[in-house]
C-alpha cells in the first residue's frame, strides 16, 4: 500500500530523491517518467511497486518547481583608498534573509571580496559575490604655509605644480577665504589677518585626495628693538584694492621674504611721487645711535614752541619724492615698543601711547639728533584722534611689540613722534611776551607765529606770582604770522607795587600751555628793549640796554645759562656757544623785568 499520491516543491537547481516518499522495503519497483529517481527535478513520476505474491500497487508523485531569489550577476565595484561602504546596497535583499561571507558589517566595508547568499521564504537561494577594488587618493602634497608681502598679489596656481594631474584623470579646485570657489584665483594679501586656500583633487574614480591646505600670511618681521639702523626701501608692493603701497627693506635676500621688514606705506592717492628705481625717489625708515635705550631726544629747535618740552623716539621716517604731492598723501609710520619706550624714558614711563605727538616737517632733515636743522617752515603737529587725518593719527597694534600710526601729509620731507610736557600739539608758537607798567594800568602785548590746532589765550593776573586769576580771555586770530595781541590792564597800580602776568594757551583738545611770567612794578620808569636780529646766529645786540642794568639767558626748562651787566647803548650779547634753538632773554632793571623770546639757529 504506498498511500495517497503525493506533491512536494524543490527549488530551482536542486533534484530531489524520489525514493524517500514512499516505502517500498520487501518491493520490487518501476518509475515511469525517470530512469534515475534518486536524482529528478520538477515533474510528475509514477511508481509501480509489486510484492512477493505479484500484486502491484501505483503512487503519483508531483514535484513542483518553487521560484528561486535572483541577486542578478556578480558585481565589481571601485571604492577609494582608505574608504568604507555600504555593499547591502548592491543587491535588493526585500522579503529575503540574508547571509554574508567575509564580513560581519556589510554596510561598512574596505576593499575586498564578499559573498552574499540569500533565502526566500520557500528556502530557495542565490549567491553573488561583490568585489571592492581598492583605488588610490590624488595626492596633492602636503599643508604648507608661504610668506607674502601686504597688498602682494598672489596666484593660487603657482602654489602647486598641477601640470601632471590632467593625465592622471585628475580634476581639482582651489577655495579661498578671499574669493570662496569663484574660480578667481588671485588673492591679495590684507593689511591684517592671514588669507586660507585649499587645494583639492578628484580621481576619475571619483577619489578625493585628501586637501591641502595653504596659509598665506603677511610677512611680519618687525624693526629691530635697539641699535643705530637706517633701513631703505628696496621694494615696494601696491595693494590693487585699497591702494596702500608698502615699502620693505629686504635684508640683501632678494629670494627670501622672511626676513623683509616693513618700513612705511603710503596711499598716493594719484599722486606722482615716484618709485623705487625711478629718478630720487626713496623711502627710509631709521634708527638714531641710542635706540632702545630708554631716552628720548629733546628738540629745542625754535620752530618747536611748546613750552613744556619735547622729546621723541629715536625713530623716524623720511620720503623724498620725484614731485611733491598735490593732494593728501596717506602715510603709516612703523615704530616699536622700544621706540615708544624711548620717548616715554624722558618722562619717567608716565605716558600712554595715545599721548604721543607725532611731527611732520615740511621740509629740512627729520632726523630728531639734527634737531631739525634745515627746517624753515613750522611742523606740522599731529595728535590722537578718531581718523586720520593733517593733524589727527590713529593707532593700529600689531602685536610682537609692533605699532602703526596713521595720518596724512601734504608733502614731504618726513617727521616721527615723542611727547610733550602737557600732552599738548608743537607749534603754540609764542614769539615774545612783553609788558609795561604806564601809570595806573599794565601794558601787555604779545606776538605768535604758526597757530596749529591754537583755540585762544587767558591773560593772568598775581599779586604774589604763584596764585593766579584769569583777566581776560582772548580768541586766536589764526591770521598770517606773526599775530599781534595787546591788552591794557586798567586801573591796576592800587592792587600793589608789583604785578605778576602769564598766558595760558589753549588747543583745540582742550589741552594747555603757560608761557614765562612777566613781573611789572608801578612807580618806575619803563622802557622800550628788543633784540636784533632775532632769530640770531648766535651774536646780537639789545637796543635799549642802557635803561637796565642786567641780561639772562634762560632755556626751555628754566636754567639760567648766561648772565651779562648791561647799561651801555646797544650792548653786545654772544651765545654762539650755546645750541641752536629757542631760549628766552630776561633783562632787569630797578623794578622792571622783559622777558624776550630769543631763537638761535
Amino acid at each position: 500500500n504506498l498511500g495517497n499520491d503525493t506533491t512536494a516543491n524543490i527549488c530551482p537547481g536542486f533534484p530531489t530523491d524520489l525514493t524517500t516518499f514512499k516505502n517500498t522495503t520487501g518491493l520490487t519497483t518501476q518509475w515511469i517518467g525517470t530512469t534515475t529517481p534518486t536524482n529528478v527535478g520538477a515533474g510528475v513520476y509514477t511508481l509501480i511497486v509489486t510484492n512477493t505474491q505479484g500484486c502491484k500497487d501505483t503512487a503519483v508523485i508531483t514535484i513542483n518547481l518553487n521560484p528561486k531569489p535572483n541577486l542578478g550577476n556578480d558585481t565589481t565595484a571601485n571604492i577609494c583608498a582608505g574608504n568604507t561602504m555600504d555593499i547591502t546596497s548592491f543587491k535588493n535583499t526585500t522579503g529575503l534573509t540574508t547571509q554574508w561571507i567575509g564580513t560581519t558589517t556589510p554596510t561598512n566595508v574596505g576593499a575586498g571580496v564578499y559573498t552574499l547568499i540569500v533565502t526566500n521564504t520557500q528556502g530557495c537561494k542565490d549567491t553573488a559575490i561583490i568585489t571592492l577594488n581598492s583605488k588610490p587618493k590624488p595626492n596633492t602634497g602636503a599643508d604648507t604655509s608661504i610668506i607674502a608681502w601686504l597688498g602682494e598679489s598672489v596666484n593660487l596656481k603657482n602654489l602647486r605644480d598641477t601640470t601632471g594631474f590632467a593625465a592622471l584623470g585628475w580634476n581639482y579646485s582651489w577655495w579661498s577665504s578671499q574669493n570662496g570657489y569663484s574660480g578667481n584665483l588671485t588673492v591679495i594679501v590684507p593689511d591684517t589677518g592671514k588669507i586660507y586656500a585649499t587645494l583639492t583633487a578628484t580621481s576619475q574614480f571619483g577619489c578625493i585626495g585628501t586637501p591641502t591646505n595653504v596659509v598665506i600670511k603677511a610677512q611680519d618681521s618687525v624693526l629691530p628693538a635697539s641699535g643705530a639702523l637706517t633701513l631703505v626701501a628696496n621694494v615696494e608692493v601696491t595693494n590693487p584694492i585699497t591702494g596702500w603701497t608698502n615699502y620693505y627693506n629686504n635684508n640683501n635676500t632678494p629670494n627670501d621674504k622672511s626676513d623683509d621688514i616693513l618700513l612705511l606705506s603710503l596711499q598716493k592717492n594719484g599722486n606722482n611721487i615716484g618709485s623705487i628705481g625711478a629718478g630720487a625717489f626713496s623711502v627710509t625708515n631709521a634708527a638714531t645711535t641710542g635706540a632702545g635705550s630708554g631716552t628720548g631726544i629733546q628738540i629745542t629747535n625754535p620752530l618747536m614752541s611748546n613750552f613744556s618740552g619735547y622729546y621723541t623716539m629715536r625713530r623716524y621716517w623720511q620720503v623724498t619724492p620725484n614731485t611733491q604731492p598735490t593732494t593728501n598723501v596717506g602715510v603709516r609710520f612703523y615704530y616699536n615698543t622700544g621706540d615708544f619706550n624711548d620717548a616715554n624714558g624722558s618722562f619717567g614711563g608716565t605716558k600712554t601711547m595715545q599721548q604721543l605727538v607725532f611731527y611732520h616737517l615740511l621740509n629740512g632733515n627729520p632726523n630728531p639728533t639734527s634737531n631739525w636743522s634745515g627746517a624753515t617752515s613750522q611742523p606740522i603737529s599731529i595728535t590722537y584722534g578718531a581718523t586720520p587725518n593733517n593733524t589727527t593719527w590713529t593707532y593700529t597694534n600689531l602685536g610682537k611689540n609692533h605699532h602703526r600710526a596713521e595720518f596724512t601729509v601734504s608733502s614731504f620731507s618726513g617727521g616721527s613722534g615723542g611727547f610733550t610736557g602737557n600732552n599738548g600739539p608743537l607749534p603754540i608758537e609764542l614769539l615774545t611776551f612783553n609788558g609795561i607798567a604806564q601809570h595806573e594800568n599794565a601794558s601787555l602785548s604779545w606776538e605768535t607765529g604758526v597757530e596749529q590746532n591754537t583755540v585762544g589765550f587767558d591773560l593772568e593776573r598775581s599779586l604774589d606770582g604763584r596764585n593766579f586769576t584769569k583777566v581776560i580771555s582772548l580768541v586766536a586770530l589764526h591770521g598770517n604770522a606773526p599775530n599781534h595781541y595787546a591788552y591794557i590792564d586798567q586801573n591796576v597800580a592800587s592792587l600793589g607795587s608789583k604785578l605778576f602776568y602769564r598766558l595760558k594757551l589753549k588747543d583745540l583738545n582742550g589741552l594747555e600751555g603757560y608761557s614765562s611770567v612777566l613781573e611789572l612794578r608801578f612807580g618806575t620808569p619803563q622802557f622800550e628793549v628788543s633784540i636784533l636780529p632775532n632769530p640770531t646766529d648766535g651774536i646780537f645786540i639789545v637796543k635799549g640796554s642802557e635803561h637796565y642794568t642786567s641780561l639772562q639767558i634762560i632755556d626751555i626748562h628754566g636754567r639760567v645759562l648766561k648772565e651779562q651787566t648791561l647799561g651801555m647803548v646797544n650792548a653786545k650779547i654772544d651765545i654762539t656757544s650755546l645750541a641752536s634753538g629757542v631760549y628766552t632773554v630776561r633783562v632787569f632793571s630797578e623794578g622792571i623785568v622783559v622777558n624776550i623770546k630769543l631763537i638761535k639757529e
